[in-house]
């Protein structure tokens, strides 16, 4: 049974990007503040205790899996170029985790990492390639096998050196594709896709996006998630996987069936065949007889 629809920050509380760490990491820089702080955990997103989310819940021992949705209400998913069918911008995701005790796993694993894409930053793994290509000036495809663990070195300490007021700032930095002088995608970040890189562009018209205090402000009234949980049990991986697999499969046709169209924010390899599912008109009838 699925989740009513309630605001993202009734599940997950949004800290800073910076001085929220689990464990002390290789990167620190000062983010709006003159003091060197490390990089939060989890982009800065934390499970609301005793929710559903809530790794560390007494009446429930596995990480939260299952299938997920996100919306987000801005005006200009109602009008404009990225006019969508349904009014808003979606996304219907699944996870299988069979982690069962980690805590950046399950549901929460997968809508951290959405937040960071939503909010166009890039994920912890790329900021060594990307401070080596844009301010050291080394082409990854001749770097030396000798000289990777120097230039490591290099790269975390020229993101020490700096100083940033803000997550736009932040994003310069890293030279953020939204941006007109900002690098293609492809040399960005693989994984923030179009998709969210334009919704993206298209909120902060209207949303502060690049302050704590507005990003939490644009989560807790903006967006919104709803859950199907499934719980493992004894089930087996494999067996698991493939139930909420066929889970998802039925959300994404559900919806299409309803809206005509699939959620905006997911890509075509995700929906896969899902788009001969039959539409009805208004009447009941449906139209592909």
């Amino acid at each position: 049974m699925s989740t009513k629809f309630k605001a993202f920050t009734d599940y997950i509380e949004i800290k800073n990007f910076t001085g929220h760490e689990g464990r002390q990491g290789d990167f620190q820089t000062k983010l709006n503040t003159s003091e060197l702080k490390y990089f939060s955990q989890a982009e800065g997103c934390f499970p609301v205790n005793n929710q559903l989310l809530d790794y560390q819940r007494e009446d429930h021992p596995e990480i939260t899996c299952g299938i997920y949705m996100i919306r987000i209400e801005d005006e200009s998913a109602e009008k404009g170029k990225t006019k969508t069918e349904s009014g808003f911008y979606d996304y219907i995701g699944l996870t299988a985790n069979d982690k069962q005790r980690d805590f950046q796993s399950g549901i929460f694993g997968r809508l951290f990492n959405h937040y960071r894409k939503l909010v166009c930053l890039p994920s912890r793994g790329n900021f060594v390639t990307l401070i080596k290509k844009y301010h050291l000036g080394i082409n990854l495809l001749e770097e030396k096998d000798e000289d990777v663990k120097e230039n490591r070195k290099e790269a975390i300490q020229h993101l020490k050196d700096q100083e940033f007021s803000d997550l736009a700032d932040l994003r310069k930095y890293f030279q953020s594709p939204h941006l007109s002088s900002g690098a293609e995608m492809a040399e960005y970040c693989e994984d923030l896709n179009p998709k969210f890189i334009n919704v993206f562009k298209q909120c902060r018209k209207s949303n502060d996006l690049d302050t704590i205090g507005g990003i939490q402000e644009f989560f807790s009234t903006k967006v919104q998630v709803s859950f199907i949980p499934v719980d493992r049990g004894n089930t087996k991986v494999e067996k698991f996987r493939e139930k909420i697999a066929k889970g998802e499969g039925v959300a994404l046709a559900s919806y299409k069936a309803r809206y005509g169209a699939f959620p905006f924010l997911n890509t075509r390899d995700e929906v896969g065949d899902f788009d001969t599912f039959p539409l009805d008109d208004d009447d009941g009838d449906d139209v592909n007889e």
